[in-house]
C-alpha cells in the first residue's frame, strides 16, 4: 500500500457525470407524461441512474441502449445493448449498497446542492458528517453565512462571539455541536454575472492511506459479491437470453475498503492480475459518481475508459 495520504474530503462530482446524470430539479411526472417523453427519448422510462449507465455504455461500446425493465415487464434486466453486427447484450444496473444509510445521506446532500441557495455575496462550501444534522442546517445555514460575511470571516469558528452566552443559538450549535464545517470564499462572488452560483454541500469525505497499487482490490471485490442483493442481480442477468451479459455497478465509497475506493475514485491504477467476473457475467463495470473513469473487466483483463465530457 502506498504511503500517499488522502485527508481532504471526497472529490468534486465531475461535470461530465453531472451532465450524464441530468442534475436538474423537475416536477414528478405522471405515467402518461412519461409515456409521451419515451416517444422522444427511448430511455425516459428508466431511472436517472439507469439512464446514466446506459449513456456510459453507449459511449464506450458503440451499442444502442434499449430499455427493457419497463411496465408491464417485471423481474427482467434493465436494458439491452444492441450492436450493429447483430449482437445483443443484457444490461443490468445496480448499487452494491454496502451501507444503505450512506446512500440516503447522498440523496439528501444531492437535494441540498440543488435547492440550498447562496444567501450573501460570497461562495461557500459546507461539509457535513452526520445525516441527522441536515434538517437544522437547512433552516439555519443562510443565517450563519450572513453573520460570517457581516464580520468578514470565512468560518463560523472565527466569530469570537460564538463562545459567549448570548450568542445566536444556531451559530453556537454549528460551531460547538454540529458535524458541519463552513468555508467562505470572499474572492469568489456568489453571482457570476446574472447567474447565482451553487452552494456546495458535501459530506466530510474519507481519508487515510491510499492503496495506489490496488493490492486489496481483488479480495474486496469478491467479498462485495457475497451480498444477497448482488447475487440476486447476477441471477437475473445471467438468465436473460443474450450474446453478452453486462453488470454495471454504481459504486459508493463505503462499498469497499476506503484505501481501495480512494484509488478507484481518484487514481489511475488498474487492478493487478486477470479480470474477475461473477459466474455467467461477461462484462463487469465499476463506476463512481465521484470519478471520471470507469473500470471494466472483460476478456480476462481489467480496462479503464473515460466516457465523460471532462
Amino acid at each position: 500500500m502506498s504511503a500517499k495520504i488522502m485527508n481532504h474530503g471526497r472529490p468534486a462530482l465531475c461535470a461530465g457525470v453531472q451532465r450524464l446524470m441530468g442534475e436538474t430539479c423537475g416536477a414528478v411526472k405522471c405515467f402518461t407524461s412519461l409515456m409521451e417523453e419515451a416517444a422522444a427519448d427511448p430511455l425516459a422510462m428508466l431511472s436517472m441512474e439507469e439512464r446514466m449507465a446506459c449513456r456510459v455504455a453507449e459511449r464506450v461500446t458503440g451499442g444502442k441502449a434499449r430499455p427493457w425493465d419497463v411496465p408491464p415487464r417485471q423481474g427482467v434486466v434493465d436494458a439491452f445493448l444492441d450492436f450493429d453486427d447483430g449482437r445483443k447484450a443484457a444490461f443490468e444496473i445496480t448499487r452494491p449498497a454496502a451501507v444503505p444509510t450512506a446512500l440516503q445521506f447522498d440523496r439528501v446532500l444531492f437535494d441540498a446542492r440543488r435547492t440550498w441557495k447562496l444567501p450573501g455575496k460570497w461562495c461557500w462550501t459546507i461539509n457535513v458528517g452526520e445525516l441527522t444534522d441536515m434538517p437544522r442546517l437547512r433552516s439555519c445555514y443562510a443565517k450563519v453565512i450572513l453573520l460570517c460575511e457581516a464580520e468578514g470571516v470565512t468560518r463560523p469558528e472565527d466569530l469570537q462571539a460564538s463562545y459567549s452566552e448570548s450568542v445566536d443559538p444556531d451559530l453556537e450549535w454549528v460551531v460547538r455541536d454540529s458535524s458541519a464545517a463552513f468555508n467562505g470564499y470572499p474572492g469568489v462572488p456568489a453571482w457570476d454575472g446574472e447567474k447565482l452560483r451553487r452552494l456546495t454541500v458535501l459530506d466530510n469525505g474519507i481519508g487515510g492511506m491510499v492503496d495506489e497499487q490496488l493490492a486489496g482490490f481483488g479480495k474486496a471485490l469478491v467479498s462485495m459479491f457475497e451480498s444477497p442483493n448482488l447475487r440476486k442481480h447476477v441471477t437475473k442477468l445471467v438468465r436473460a437470453e443474450a450474446d453478452e451479459h453486462h453488470l454495471f455497478l454504481i459504486m459508493h465509497e463505503t462499498d469497499m475498503d476506503e484505501s481501495v475506493m480512494m484509488e478507484i475514485m481518484t487514481g489511475s491504477a488498474l487492478p493487478p492480475g486477470p479480470g474477475w467476473l461473477p459466474h455467467g457475467v461477461s462484462h463487469l463495470w465499476l463506476a463512481s459518481n465521484w470519478s471520471n473513469r470507469v473500470l471494466i473487466s472483460f476478456d480476462g483483463a481489467w480496462h479503464q475508459e473515460f466516457p465523460y465530457d471532462n
